[in-house]
């Protein structure tokens, strides 16, 4: 899947502020020079505030100095060095939603209310592991042992706590969110996160202060062995867009006055009925041109993967509000079946939006399952039948090599809702998931219409003759290890679902690329006039 950055960020605090009454913690307000940190030096010993919350601080001057208790935040992206030296890292290497800033959070922190002691209700907030915590668990240290023994067998946890309160009573209910567990009688389900996991509070109910507690199953006579740290981001988050017809909801109906033109033409690339077996061939239903003119519930099945490429007779530009919006034939406003979008100003290089996926990664949707809409952001399908998802042109206004204002081209495509081996990911490098599989001829996303909002100008025929498909050969594909790529002399990319750019080379005629390394999933070859599909299996 793709991404969701801080642009949509403003969103959200946009619908929080003025819906819900609501300020997001994002920590960016809070200013650090590049790749640093703040622990309260020197002798602080005050909270700090950002969004709605205070964060508790508590620094000694004793032995030099040092970080005694409550909230640090920092900017750091060091997630690989080990040890308590690289206390203030997040395991992701960045903030949630690929912010820049986080808060780093030691056992038995509090949180108070800008309006304390007036209760709140919090929906709920982004956590992760720690760099220091993750590794400590990964590799064992001289304090803690690994996880799992040396058989891996040990049954290990790490356990958040987090435990509400109003006038200094606490309330019954708690909400656990184990940021390592390694019970599972299958050894294979064993985790430590190292994403950013969506953790809902909304069951803690009215509140005017939290407390964050961690245990370990790794203790000794003087406590937790185990780093006593993880990371927080984007505290006091709203859900997202509620289902059509909801305050929140940001649905446009197919008959809107605010839809002034659609697709005149869509290309489909095809993706299999099922991506597990593809023996069974590629998706069939419906043709290229139902993609085309007014949402009318006539669509085409990508397939797992499949793409759609879609023209227009005048560029998209970035106006007021949503600039175009994608319709899907779902039947009801949970059985969804999503699509990562992206955009180009040049029919050869393609941007995707940010896309956000809350949806627990950790048990499958079945293919009749169901979703959440509130979950959701930036991925097409998340309304039913007759109503578009709308997207937004300013997310991707400081994009280099894009033009908002001369979009030519819109890129559908198919979220394999898998969470195992073909799974794509989101900005927080959790897996999307979605009803999966549904081994029909009529599988995957299921494109009715794109409707355009703010238009201006004529596509050139120059423009619109850049739509094209990959030349270039790759061998085998799927491939597990290598790949041979042939046909092609000069420099190429490869990136992943979400936009990285994982490996760039030069190449005359052709080459063979090891991805022995890499996730299982969907990538991409770029070159300058091209781009092909490579599944890593």
């Amino acid at each position: 899947m793709k991404i969701f950055t801080k642009s949509v960020l403003a969103l959200t605090t946009l619908i929080s502020t003025t819906l819900l009454g609501q300020q997001v913690s994002t920590f960016e307000d809070l200013k650090l020079s590049t790749n640093s940190y703040w622990d309260g030096a020197p002798s602080n010993n005050k909270p700090f505030q950002s969004g709605i919350a205070f964060f508790e601080n508590s620094y000694s001057s004793q032995y030099g100095g040092y970080w005694a208790g409550g909230f640090a935040y920092s900017n750091s992206k060091n997630n690989t060095t080990e040890g308590y030296t690289n206390m203030y890292s997040a395991i992701t290497g960045k903030g949630a939603e690929g912010s820049q800033t986080y808060a780093v959070v030691k056992d038995g922190s509090t949180i108070k209310f800008a309006s304390y002691p007036r209760m709140e209700y919090i929906d709920g907030m982004y956590v992760t592991n720690s760099t220091y915590a993750a590794l400590s668990m990964k590799n064992g240290d001289s304090f803690a042992k690994k996880f799992g023994g040396t058989t891996g067998n040990d049954p290990d946890y790490f356990l958040l706590t987090v435990s509400g309160f109003f006038q200094g009573k606490e309330i019954e209910t708690k909400v656990p969110f184990y940021l390592a567990d390694f019970r599972f009688a299958d050894n294979s389900k064993d985790y430590i996160v190292k994403t950013w996991k969506w953790l809902d509070l909304r069951s803690l109910g009215f509140v005017d202060s939290l407390k964050f507690s961690l245990s370990s199953s790794d203790t000794s006579k003087f406590g937790i062995n185990t780093p006593a740290y993880f990371c927080l981001d984007n505290f006091n988050q709203p859900y997202f867009e509620d289902v059509a017809g909801a305050a929140t909801s940001t649905a446009i109906y197919q008959d809107s006055s605010a839809i002034k033109a659609w697709a005149s033409s869509v290309v489909v690339n095809r993706g299999f009925v099922n991506i597990a077996k593809d023996s069974l061939g590629k998706a069939t239903y419906g043709i290229d041109a139902n993609g085309t003119g007014k949402a009318n519930a006539t669509v085409v099945s990508l397939g797992d993967g499949g793409s759609a490429i879609a023209s227009f007779d005048n560029y998209i530009t970035d106006g007021i509000g949503p600039d175009f919006c994608i319709f899907e034939n779902g039947f009801d406003h949970s059985y969804l079946e999503l699509a990562t979008v992206e955009v180009s100003s040049d029919g050869i290089n393609y941007f995707a939006f940010p896309a956000v996926s809350n949806t627990s990664d950790s048990v499958q949707v079945g293919g009749f399952g169901t979703l959440n809409t509130k979950l959701l952001h930036n991925l097409a399908g998340k309304y039913k039948a007759k109503y578009g998802t709308p997207f937004n042109l300013s997310d991707l206004k400081n994009v280099a090599g894009l033009d908002v204002n001369k979009i030519t081209n819109v890129k559908i495509v198919d979220v394999v809702g898998n969470i195992g081996k073909y799974a794509t990911y989101d900005i927080n490098g959790n897996a999307i998931n979605d009803p999966w599989s549904t081994p029909y001829t009529s599988s995957g996303f299921d494109l009715d219409a794109i409707g355009v909002i703010n238009q201006a100008g004529v596509v050139t025929e120059s423009s619109e003759q850049l739509v094209n498909t990959a030349n270039i050969q790759l061998y085998p594909n799927p491939a597990s290890t290598k790949v041979k790529i042939s046909g092609y002399t000069g420099t190429l990319q490869l990136v992943s679902s979400v936009g990285e750019v994982i490996i760039e080379m030069n190449i005359e005629n052709e080459t063979n690329l090891n991805i022995e390394n890499l996730r299982s999933g969907v990538y991409f070859i770029k070159t300058d006039s091209t781009t092909s599909k490579l599944i890593k299996q």
